[in-house]
């Protein structure tokens, strides 16, 4: 079901694409993730997690500003508690939450995110390896190895979230929530993995080209698709998350609106029209005499 092929699609720099087919497809019999729209969401998610490799969670930061802004919890501690130190971030970041102990407990450094889709907290560790069979309050090190990584992916996949539910309902950006949370972080990015996935899993329904973001040139004339690279465009700078907020916030259907300095609508197939709104003189900053 899973090939070498299609890690390497996801992950062309995986160091092992043939094991992690194999481990990937065994969790995905043992747990019961057949539906082809699963599998890719799944694979799609997991190469946003960890790059489809077991690894655990870096928590090396150097700007403490950048850091407080992320976790609050660090506001109450000062700088050479956390900076440079990611065992004292995570012991702070992660105290008293998730099954976790207190900041002195070290559960917060001790159950950081491991795995492929990155097991985090005590309890999750906990329910985790009930599912898979392996102690891994105990042993929290063996998500770092590739098996017990596909199959803890595996487990919250279709038994500790509703992700396998949403994917085979057709909601595939609904399974970012399910695994990242309400903040959704990078769903632009997995949303085009699973794009890359599905041709390759087998038994997948043959899919109509994915919606695209068209830029209206300079003064009008037939649109242009967009590459999907940062650029600046209308005075506004053209993101793939900003995309992804813009599709959120005016689905298909919605009326033509201005954001920005631009317009955005939707075409009858889907495409996401991005163009500039005229600049008229009373928008031009009047220069200094």
């Amino acid at each position: 079901m899973i090939t070498p092929d299609l890690i390497r699609k996801l992950s062309p720099r995986h160091p092992n694409p043939q094991a992690a087919a194999d481990a990937l497809s065994k969790a995905a019999v043992r747990f019961g993730i057949t539906d082809p729209e699963s599998v890719a969401a799944w694979l799609a998610n997991l190469a946003i997690e960890s790059n489809l490799t077991p690894c655990r969670e870096n928590l090396y930061y150097t700007d403490a500003a950048r850091a407080r802004r992320i976790f609050s919890a660090l506001r109450a501690y000062p700088d050479s508690a956390f900076v440079r130190n990611p065992e004292g971030m995570a012991n702070i970041v992660y105290a008293n939450r998730l099954g976790n102990g207190n900041v002195r407990s070290g559960d917060g450094w001790r159950y950081r995110g491991a795995g492929m889709i990155q097991t985090t907290g005590k309890a999750n560790f906990k329910r985790t390896g009930d599912l898979i069979g392996l102690d891994l309050v105990a042993r929290p090190e063996l998500l770092e190895q590739i098996g017990p990584a596909a199959l803890a992916a595996a487990a919250y996949w279709t038994r500790m979230s509703q992700a396998d539910a949403l994917a085979r309902a057709g909601d595939i950006r609904g399974t970012r929530r399910a695994v990242n949370g309400p903040a959704m972080l990078h769903a632009a990015e997995m949303l085009a993995a699973y794009a890359k996935a599905l041709p390759l899993v087998p038994g997948a329904p043959v899919q109509a080209q994915p919606p695209r973001v068209l830029l209206v040139p300079v003064g009008g004339g037939q649109p242009v698709v967009w590459n999907g690279q940062p650029t600046r465009y209308g005075g506004t700078d053209l993101s793939a998350a900003l995309v992804e907020q813009l599709r959120t916030v005016y689905p298909p259907g919605s009326a033509r609106a201005a954001y920005e300095r631009l317009f955005v609508y939707h075409q009858s197939d889907g495409d996401l029209v991005v163009e500039r709104q005229p600049v008229t003189p009373a928008t031009i900053p009047a220069r200094p005499q």
